[in-house]
């Protein structure tokens, strides 16, 4: 079965990918695998759409999207059956988008000590 977002495979003809493949880390490739599911596949996805769109076996694919939910880059859904993108994709995106930088920055972390919902920070500090 080819999938779209497949994990890398050293059979791979692009000339960059083989020139920079001794580079690359197999588990790295997976776990952005698993986030490039969410581009094209929708905002929240179950474990085994993620699986049927990456190849990777269940069991592989919740241990690696554990350590994303544990890292703020997925969390589960409020029916907790499926997983949307956490609050760290938006803090980059905030970055890569210019909108989050300096103060703004840290006070969009999913950690917060003040008593504001990290939610609310993260939308004040994305705005234009």
């Amino acid at each position: 079965m080819v999938h779209k977002f497949r994990v890398f495979s050293g059979d791979d003809d692009d000339f960059h990918q083989m020139k920079t493949s001794a580079y690359r880390t197999r588990s790295v490739e997976r776990v952005l695998a698993v986030l490039n599911v969410f581009i094209d596949a929708g905002p929240s996805l179950t474990l085994m759409q993620i699986c049927d769109a990456t190849g990777l076996t269940p069991s592989t694919a919740y241990r690696l999207m554990a350590n994303l939910v544990a890292r703020g880059y997925l969390e589960p859904d409020r029916e907790g059956n499926a997983y949307r993108l956490g609050l760290t994709v938006i803090r980059l995106a905030g970055v890569a988008l210019g909108f989050a930088t300096g103060p703004a920055r840290r006070s969009i972390s999913p950690h917060s000590t003040d008593g504001t919902s990290s939610t609310s920070r993260s939308s004040k500090a994305c705005t234009p």
